[in-house]
Order: structure tokens, then sequence, then C-alpha cells
């Protein structure tokens, strides 16, 4: 830690000013994954442009407020259908505003501490709102993604014997159902075929979220660190393959930057990064026009 405050030399920029790097990939963030208002969208990618050309400016407090300050009225004016990671986004812009405003030395461990911090809450508020949804314990939120949904078509394809014209007859049931204002529930085809991925898929995100949960509250522990790191990997490599939400993954894959005093570590996390961009590939519509879905 000592060498990353004191800017030893012999080390290059990534692994001496990981306030900065933790910025840059905010910022790129930050071109992709806004809330969709237009004059949000055109602001936010004219700061982010600027901050990733002009080193000086990111690291200005005035920036971050007006970023911070961008976000935070998208959110007060149109929260009610707002996806739940903007908010997180902004927590996060706000956490860089405040780190502006300390010495330079100081930087590091307090973006650190904020997103250990952020990475408690959010998954410690992720198990408990799994933990009370009895639609989410019951295994009917997977089943009905797995079904229906085509980010999980691929998934489901590779998983289960169901193929791609099932699926694609379910995701038209749903749409003419909804295009005709019917209410009635539509009976999906091989609800049977998903049950056990779907419950397994339950129990597994609800167990490795509470793991991150609490193995990033515990103190830092060299045999912690390390595991707790690996863990969110983990979950950040399997969870977005199935559901490629690319702003939460990049999130928690700077939170988890961030607090990584590894530099081998940090290298990894900044590849899991790249991977989940690749993973919001349309990888079932691709692997159905090459013919690999029946």
């Amino acid at each position: 830690m000592a060498n990353e405050l004191t800017g030893d030399s012999s080390q290059t920029w990534w692994e001496t000013d990981i306030f900065d790097v933790c910025c840059l990939l905010t910022l790129i963030l930050l071109l992709t994954v806004v809330p969709q208002v237009w004059y949000i969208v055109v602001l936010i990618r004219v700061l982010a442009i600027a901050g990733l050309t002009i080193p000086k400016i990111r690291k200005l407090p005035e920036f971050w407020i007006a970023i911070t300050g961008l976000l935070a009225s998208a959110i007060w004016l149109n929260w009610y259908w707002l996806d739940n990671h903007l908010y997180l986004e902004c927590y996060w812009c706000f956490a860089l505003l405040l780190c502006t405003t300390i010495p330079a030395r100081q930087r590091h461990e307090a973006l650190a501490t904020n997103g250990r911090n952020l990475l408690v809450l959010s998954m410690g508020f992720a198990v408990l709102w799994k933990a009370i949804s009895p639609d989410y314990l019951s295994g009917e939120f997977f089943e009905f993604r797995l079904l229906t949904d085509a980010r999980f078509e691929f998934l489901t394809a590779i998983l289960t014997d169901l193929d791609a014209t099932t699926l694609a007859w379910n995701r038209e049931q749903l749409l003419s159902q909804e295009s005709a204002g019917m209410v009635a529930p539509v009976v999906l085809q091989g609800q049977d075929m998903v049950a056990g991925l779907s419950r397994w898929m339950t129990w597994w995100t609800i167990g490795i979220e509470l793991i991150i949960a609490v193995m990033y509250a515990l103190p830092r522990w060299r045999g912690v660190e390390l595991s707790r790191e690996v863990i969110l990997m983990c979950f950040l490599c399997t969870t977005y393959f199935a559901a490629p939400v690319v702003g939460f993954g990049w999130l928690l894959c700077i939170f988890g930057f961030a607090q990584c005093r590894s530099p081998v570590r940090r290298r990894i996390f900044f590849l899991t990064f790249l991977l989940i961009q690749i993973y919001a590939m349309p990888i079932g519509q691709v692997a159905r026009d090459s013919g690999l879905l029946n």
C-alpha cells in the first residue's frame, strides 16, 4: 500500500494511481450506461469524453459535482422507471466526488472503503429482496426468464432440451397477450424442463450474493481478501453470462478493482470488465442464425 501512495517510480501508472484508473473506468461506464433521458445522455457523454481526454479535469470536484448532479436529477424526475443499478451509479459518482476533496495520498484508501461498502450494501439488500419475494424463492422468476427472455435463450438451449422454436413461441404468446391487453396468465411451453435449473439458479444466486456481502463486511485479512475477490470474480463471470446487465456488472467490477491491493488481481478485474461487455453480444441470436440452435 505504501508504494501505491508514494508513487514508487519502479511501478507503472496502472499500479500507482488507482483512483485515476477508477475514474477512467467509471467514465467508460458513463459513456454507455446512463438514464435514457435525452439531455442526460448528451451532457454526460460530453463530460465523460472531456474527462477521458483531459486528465486534470477528471480529478476536479467540480467535474464530479456536474456528473453527480445530472444523475441525481434524472433519478429525482424519473425514479419510477429507472433500473436500480443507475441509483448505484449515482452513489459511486458521489463517492468519487468526495474523494476529490481530500489529499491525493488518501484517495485510494477512501475509494476502496466506499467500493467495499457499496458491495456489502448492494449484495446485502439484493439478498434481502430475494428472501422476502415469494415468486423468487419459488423459482418462478428464473423459470419465466429462461422460457421467455431472449438474453437467456442460449443458456436455456445448452442446459436443457428445449429448442429455439419453443422459446420463440413462448415469446410470441407473451407479446400477443400484451398487445391484446389480456391479463390471464400465458401457459408457457417447457416449464417442467426448466424447473430444476431455475431452482438451482435461484439458490446459487442467493448463496453467492450472501457470501460476497459477508466476506466484504469482514476486516482486511490476507486470506479473506483473496477469497472474497475470487468469489466476486466467479459471480461476475457466471451471473453476467446468463444475464448480461452491463451497467451492474461493470459497477461491481470497479468496486472490486478499487479495493483490491494485488496488481495481478486488479488486472483480472479489468479483464472481467471487458468480458462482461463481450457477454452483451446477442449470443442466442448469433447461435440461432448460424444454426447452432435448432
